[in-house]
């Protein structure tokens, strides 16, 4: 444990050295009455299980679930940057790129998790409960990250002021408190305003259409309208209909981190002889200990990097630490990387050769059947251990993220 960060009704949040002694992890632990009672117990640690298992680059991921000494936790990415509650207070409202690049993003988080089925193909029906600027943060570079899905409250709610005014919860409750969120965002006042909760509740229960005033397009005031209407059936069908009505009025990434790093203080606590981040042996440990936590560089593979020529064989040897390969010709490595692969890997990336150069994570729901595997993972899973393994390529877009096989490697593939 390095220090204590923030301490609620549910337990403690740590910043702690990871298992690489170099990146930082944060670790929430929950308060000793509360792990003790049976029925919370387990609630938490089905639903962190879940959740650890959703893949989007806009949602915190969990590292590790832990049991210890009647003591509940979980480990979590650390996020280099600010909450929402906490930009707001340095820099008031954000202009509306920015605003809607936050929510756009938050949207396509949501879209996935409110999608996401079981092994056996059923809806899990997960509501985050809690959209709210506590849990969004951005880091350095621009990302946005939802915190906070679908834990186990001891309150059995979130925030009272982005919380939907219907009484049972689902998926359209959620585009409430994002509609609550993104009017923040670009007004700097909340929505939903009072000396208590009491107050607050009725002006939800009785809110209408109100508009954002001049200077915002009508478009804009009409999508909030529509997330912030009383009646669930009457928002969008779903996150992704959100999503992209918002990217129409969204900006970039960049320009999103250029307002929050003046106000970010790092935590790192990665040693002072860290090698650059655009150093190849940098690059080649950060992908390696995607597979393997506790990394380390060795002098053989030092030697070995030297001879490689291209990024893409980079990734794959990375993708298969601490093994090395015998030859260093890009052909060579594919072989030796897929002869690793396990046969439910290998039918994915035959598949994606018969997909469009460049697909999401919902078509690769859609489309990978793996249900003639035992025990396979989710495809969602799958598409994200090609990635980590060097087979796959991620490339941000206003949408969610977007995959493709390297083009030499499509190539090598077809031709065995």
């Amino acid at each position: 444990m390095v220090r204590l960060l923030a301490t609620g009704g549910m337990g403690e949040v740590w910043l702690a050295r990871g298992p690489d002694d170099v990146r930082p992890v944060v670790i929430k632990r929950v308060h000793p009455h509360l792990a003790s009672q049976p029925s919370f117990r387990s609630q938490f640690f089905a639903e962190a299980g879940v959740v650890a298992r959703l893949v989007h680059p806009n949602i915190v991921r969990i590292l590790e679930l832990g049991d210890a000494g009647g003591e509940a936790f979980v480990v979590l990415e650390f996020i280099d940057g600010l909450s929402l509650a906490s930009l707001l207070e340095h820099t008031g409202p954000l202009p509306t790129p920015l605003a809607c690049r936050i929510a756009a993003d938050v949207a396509g988080a949501l879209h996935l998790a409110h999608r996401a089925r079981d092994e056996r193909g059923r809806a899990l029906g997960l509501v985050h409960r809690d959209v709210s600027p506590r849990n969004v943060m951005v880091d350095v570079d621009g990302v946005v990250k939802l915190l906070d899905f679908g834990l186990a409250r001891s309150d059995g709610g979130g925030a009272v002021a982005y919380a939907a005014p219907e009484e049972v919860l689902d998926a359209r409750s959620d585009q409430f408190s994002l509609g609550a969120v993104l009017w923040e965002l670009l007004t700097g006042t909340p929505r939903f305003d009072g000396d208590d909760d009491a107050t607050i509740v009725l002006q939800i229960a009785e809110g209408g259409p109100r508009s954002l005033g001049p200077g915002f397009p009508p478009a804009l005031d009409a999508l909030l309208a529509r997330l912030l209407t009383r009646e669930p059936a009457d928002r969008f069908d779903d996150c992704a209909q959100v999503q992209r009505s918002l990217v129409e009025f969204a900006g970039r990434a960049d320009a999103l981190a250029a307002v929050v790093r003046p106000w970010v203080t790092s935590s790192s606590v990665a040693s002072p002889d860290t090698p650059a981040r655009g150093d190849a042996e940098a690059r080649f440990v950060a992908l390696a200990r995607r597979v393997v936590r506790d990394f380390e560089l060795t002098d053989e593979a030092r030697a070995v990097l030297r001879q490689l020529d291209s990024p893409i064989a980079l990734g794959l040897v990375a993708g298969r630490a601490p093994a090395l390969p015998a030859q260093t010709s890009l052909e060579a490595i594919a072989r030796w990387s897929w002869s690793s692969l396990s046969a439910h890997e290998q039918f994915a990336l035959r598949q994606v050769l018969r997909w469009a150069p460049e697909f999401t994570l919902e078509h690769a729901e859609a489309s990978l059947d793996l249900s003639g595997f035992p025990r396979a993972p989710w495809a969602l899973d799958v598409v994200q251990a090609l990635a980590d393994r060097g087979w796959l390529e991620t490339k941000d877009h206003p949408l969610g993220p977007r995959f493709s096989m390297p083009g030499p490697l499509r190539a090598i593939v077809e031709a065995w």
